[in-house]
């Protein structure tokens, strides 16, 4: 998140080829991680027992952020005349999002396993 934060940022506070560079270096690398963190992760937090519906319903999220996305930048041009404000927004709430996934609790295993195979009589 500290480096999606700062490709937020670098946008609002200049221009050039060495912020242009370091955008793209730094949106990899947030991007490159995110991939490697999901994969382990989702298994990890939730099991394998039903982690297509539950990565399949995350995704849905994702769609959607993607398509209501360009509005606040769209509603920053309108409004500001720049995409700064936005831009600044965005690095807060990345940082504001990886403060709090250190508050976030692992998920309490059940007593029972749930398994995809129960028999019943």
């Amino acid at each position: 998140m500290l480096m999606l934060a700062l490709a937020s940022g670098l946008p609002a506070f200049g221009s050039g080829i060495a912020i242009s560079v370091l955008y793209a270096l730094s949106l990899g690398g947030a991007y490159g991680s995110q991939q490697a963190i999901n994969a382990a992760g989702y298994a990890q937090y939730f099991g394998r027992d039903h982690l297509g519906a539950i990565r399949g319903a995350s995704f849905v999220f994702g769609i959607a952020g993607a398509a209501f996305g360009p509005l606040p930048f769209a509603a920053s041009i309108d409004w500001t005349g720049s995409y700064a404000a936005v831009l600044i927004g965005c690095c807060v709430l990345c940082l504001a999002c990886g403060a709090g996934a250190f508050a976030v609790k692992r998920p309490s295993s059940s007593t029972k396993p749930m398994s995809n195979c129960e028999q019943t009589s």
